[in-house]
């Protein structure tokens, strides 16, 4: 871009509007990353003994690391929020003291690949420990889900079983197998009815 350019003027206000869009989007970028770590960082202390309770929990080391990375990735971002104010300091006593217009730009593309690494250390950290975060939910839930499951006693054979929501009693084939317990109680009371009323019919002739 020329001065001597018939389009300079249109060309340079092109350029302060995506200059200033590319400032607001990025100090939204920051904000967002600030408030999803912070945010999930409490979240995830104040409600994980409710998801799996700590001392039933495993990989603890897991969610340790989380944590690290989350609290990492608030630090990193309030860094760079000094670090652009510091670079902005500099860039300020360095047109103060004359310095070429070749050289300040020299010095804010400098800048700019700095605050970049920094943004992007601030990203992958917060990925990274959202997604242990995530892991260490998951192996817990399903470990809670199998002990539940073992927890279930598992009925033995003779015994009363529930089938479909109703309670039911196992066959008796007389010709193969022996009678459980209930049923040959359920004989003996029969029989012994049945002999009771003979002996008082006997008694009353």
């Amino acid at each position: 871009m020329e001065e001597n350019d018939p389009n300079f003027d249109a060309l340079k206000d092109a350029y302060e509007k995506v200059s200033r869009y590319k400032e607001s989007s990025q100090n939204d970028y920051e904000k967002n990353l600030m408030y999803i770590s912070a945010g999930t960082l409490v979240l995830s202390i104040t409600f994980i003994e409710k998801i799996t309770p700590i001392q039933d929990a495993i990989f603890l080391w897991i969610i340790v690391v989380s944590w690290f990375l989350l609290s990492t990735s608030i630090g990193i971002n309030l860094f760079s929020y000094w670090l652009a104010i510091h670079q902005a300091d500099k860039l300020q006593d360095s047109i103060n003291a004359s310095m070429t217009f070749d050289g300040i730009n020299d010095q804010i593309k400098e800048n700019n690949k700095l605050l970049k690494r920094v943004n992007v250390t601030t990203l992958a950290t917060l990925f990274i420990g959202i997604i242990c975060l995530v892991l260490y939910c998951s192996l817990n839930v399903l470990n809670m889900s199998k002990k539940r499951s073992d927890a279930i006693p598992i009925p033995s054979k003779g015994s009363e079983y529930l089938e479909k929501g109703r309670t039911m009693s196992p066959l008796f084939n007389p010709f193969t197998s022996q009678p459980t317990q209930a049923q040959q109680a359920q004989s003996d009371s029969t029989s012994g009815s049945s002999s009771s009323q003979g002996d008082s019919s006997k008694n009353g002739q």
